[in-house]
């Protein structure tokens, strides 16, 4: 009789990445705080360390991307004759790499919260009548906090759900609930405080702020929102009453759930005007704080209190990051190449190319941020990342004076433009997370399932900036 070996854990990856990419943020944040450029030597050779011992991993795009941005700087190095071009470049890539790092952190603790499973729980299994609201809203919502985990995190709950043997049903079903979830997902970049695109925008022009953009981002996103309840009700009109198949269970969750969102958003605007800083480094300040906090009272409901739950979340984070940011590693490589591109770029455009360009358009500045926006759009459609061309552009507009441009437009443009392709185009990171969770292709997500949609809202779009 042999013996029987029994099953051993998965070992761990190599802890480099997790620390590497946690040094980056400490000194991204400790340069914000302190105006010192000697912390951005650790931030850029931590980042760089990053890159080297995960470059295996690396897909094709992110290495083409990376490998551009340090030829754009080294350009931009002998086109000004010194070396600021470099420093300026790596504060600006690490920036970009370090606060997907702090959201990615906060998605730890949430991703074991029981209140974010009964707030998806509760999402999901809404009546026929209300579904799409609560999906939509709730992809928006639960994306404040996860990021694309909430893509994930409702999808796999939404297939689990759908139990119903009735294929044509299923299917409609599914579609039905999955666009919601992408519809409210997408609105995300034209105002959170916690979105890389509004952060890539606001980074390039330091004259611009947050509350600037918040209160017409918000108004677009909702108005996105209705659009996409709208084309819902046109393409599927109800027929027959369907059963529901589970109890959603008390709205208290998702009320709780609003609360932490709450709280995270009083503490960051609260963090920033004490410290004189910028949202987005408060933002990143406040994450970890408020990370181990969660946790902490996750593990208090587990039975430990004080230093003993602390304890706990802080090794449970720490896990957790070692396991995650090595699997970042093509996202985290793609949001450095943009810094690296979007800062040293200008140097290689003309002066008063910007205004010459908008001159062109004389006198319709609507018509410019028209251009811009399907620009955005259309570089995606084709497989160029938002996150490079948004970052791009935003660089090249917000160090140049503007005659007759509102950079708010600009920014509004552009945080449209990035909202509207990553819910379409076939290649984008949130089209290629859901597609094969659900068994579909791409194709089939993005421009069959969202192509109305995002045609009509481009439209709309288009003609608000125009007109403004």
């Amino acid at each position: 009789m042999t013996a029987v070996t029994p099953p051993t854990a998965p070992a761990l990856p190599s802890a480099v990445p997790a620390m590497a990419l946690t040094l980056v943020l400490v000194a991204v944040v400790a340069q914000g705080m302190t105006g010192l450029t000697l912390w951005l030597a650790p931030a850029g050779l931590a980042l760089a360390l990053y890159a080297i011992w995960e470059w295996p991993g690396i897909r094709a795009a992110p290495r083409l991307l990376l490998g551009i941005g340090i030829i754009v700087v080294a350009a931009a190095m002998v086109s000004r004759g010194n070396a600021q071009p470099a420093v300026e470049a790596v504060g600006r890539a690490a920036f970009f790499a370090a606060f997907p790092v702090a959201m990615a952190l906060l998605r730890e603790a949430a991703v074991t919260s029981p209140l974010m499973l009964r707030s998806s729980r509760y999402l999901v299994n809404q009546p026929p009548g209300r579904r799409y609201w609560a999906l939509t809203w709730g992809g928006h919502l639960i994306g404040l906090l996860l990021s694309f985990g909430a893509l994930t995190l409702l999808t796999t709950m939404i297939k689990q759900s759908n139990t119903t043997t009735d294929a044509r049903v299923h299917d409609i079903r599914e579609r039905r609930m999955v666009t919601a979830v992408m519809r409210g997902f997408i609105t995300m970049p034209l105002w959170s405080p916690t979105s890389i695109a509004l952060i890539a925008i606001l980074q390039s022009n330091p004259a611009l702020h947050w509350i600037d953009v918040a209160p017409v981002g918000l108004a677009l996103a909702s108005g996105f929102i209705m659009l996409g309840w709208i084309v819902d009700r046109l393409q599927f009109r109800p027929r027959t009453a369907l059963p529901v198949e589970a109890d959603p269970g008390p709205w208290t969750a998702v009320g709780g759930l609003g609360l932490l969102i709450l709280v995270l958003t009083a503490l960051c605007v609260t963090t920033a005007w004490l410290t004189g800083t910028s949202l987005q480094l408060a933002t990143m300040l406040v994450i970890p704080v408020y990370t181990v906090a969660w946790a902490s009272v996750q593990w208090r409901d587990r039975g430990l209190h004080g230093l003993d739950a602390m304890a706990g979340a802080v090794r449970h984070i720490a896990g957790a990051a070692r396991r995650s940011f090595p699997a970042a590693r093509n996202e985290t490589v793609l949001f450095a190449a943009s810094g690296l591109i979007s800062a040293a770029a200008p140097d290689l455009i003309p002066a008063g190319a910007a205004p010459w360009l908008i001159g062109q358009f004389a006198g319709h500045s609507g018509l410019f941020l028209v251009v811009l926006l399907w620009l955005v759009v259309g570089l995606a459609l084709i497989g160029l990342t938002p996150m490079v061309t948004v970052a791009l552009f935003a660089s090249a507009l917000g160090q140049a004076v503007l005659p007759g441009v509102d950079p708010v437009r600009v920014a509004v443009a552009l945080a449209g433009g990035w909202a509207l392709s990553v819910g379409v185009a076939p290649l984008s990171n949130s089209v290629l997370m859901i597609a094969p969770l659900i068994d579909r292709s791409p194709m089939e997500v993005g421009p069959r399932w969202n192509g109305v949609y995002s045609v009509i809202a481009l439209g709309l779009l288009s003609l608000g900036l125009a007109v403004s």
